[in-house]
């Protein structure tokens, strides 16, 4: 499979944005430590969204209801180190908790349809499998979120 450049720097910083994503924001201390992943996380996020406006193969060089969720994704970012200047903490775990979510299950689960490329790329085999790996994830993400939703109420 011939995958662009453009798709291949989108995918290195969403896969590291959806390793890192976790330790950044669900991580209960917050010290340097959090400080340091958050800003990498909220760089490779705005990288991700910014680098998705050049991927437009799915409307053949025009944009697509993607794209929308990629300026969703620059207006959460900017509001969320907003929060944080602001000092409300609880607010900004929230917010950068329920993004990485909304991007988890919107822009995850999206590119892990059987007909999609990634879906080709990872599970040729049964592209349905990527799909339901998709959701698996989701779904323990979420039980997770729930758990630490509960501590900052």
């Amino acid at each position: 499979m011939d995958i662009s450049p453009v798709i291949q720097i989108h995918l290195a910083v969403a896969l590291y944005a959806v390793l890192i994503g976790p330790i950044a924001v669900f991580r209960p201390r917050r010290d340097i430590a959090h400080k340091i992943l958050g800003y990498s996380w909220v760089l490779a996020m705005a990288l991700l969204a910014g680098s998705s406006f050049f991927i437009t193969e799915i409307r053949h060089g025009r944009f697509s209801l993607i794209h929308i969720l990629s300026c969703l994704v620059l207006v959460s970012l900017v509001r969320g180190l907003w929060l944080i200047g602001q000092r409300g903490i609880n607010a900004h775990a929230r917010q950068m908790q329920a993004l990485y979510l909304q991007i988890l299950l919107g822009a995850g689960g999206f590119t892990f349809l059987p007909d999609r490329a990634m879906s080709r790329l990872f599970f040729s085999q049964n592209p349905w499998l990527g799909f339901a790996c998709m959701m698996g994830v989701c779904r323990v993400v979420i039980l997770f979120w729930r758990r630490q939703a509960k501590r900052l109420a």
